[in-house]
């Protein structure tokens, strides 16, 4: 993988520090891990994102497209954001009397 050891910092730090609720709906859409409320980014490989989770538990989520870059890293992320976003709507039960979406 062609990402430096600082782009990778920055990369962890800025996911740690401003996207924390990211970090959680990996777990919930891609990794089917509905109980994980916290997690920390710890770092990528080309195929995963790897998180800490408490009890010093660690948790490989499969990232949904290889990266190789930082560049690579960041739509990668921002793209399994929003999909995730939409899975976990999607699999949402619905209250009674809400319409389907269209």
């Amino acid at each position: 993988m062609n990402v430096t050891p600082e782009d990778m910092k920055r990369i962890v730090d800025h996911m740690n520090e401003d996207h924390a609720d990211a970090l959680v709906l990996y777990a919930h859409a891609y990794a089917a891990r509905p109980d994980v409320t916290e997690a920390t980014m710890l770092g990528l490989t080309p195929t995963t994102i790897e998180l800490g989770l408490s009890g010093d538990t660690t948790l490989s989520v499969p990232l949904t497209r290889p990266i190789d870059t930082a560049h690579d890293a960041h739509r990668v992320l921002v793209d399994m954001a929003i999909e995730g976003r939409k899975v976990l709507a999607d699999a949402a039960p619905h209250a009674a009397g809400d319409a389907e979406p269209s």
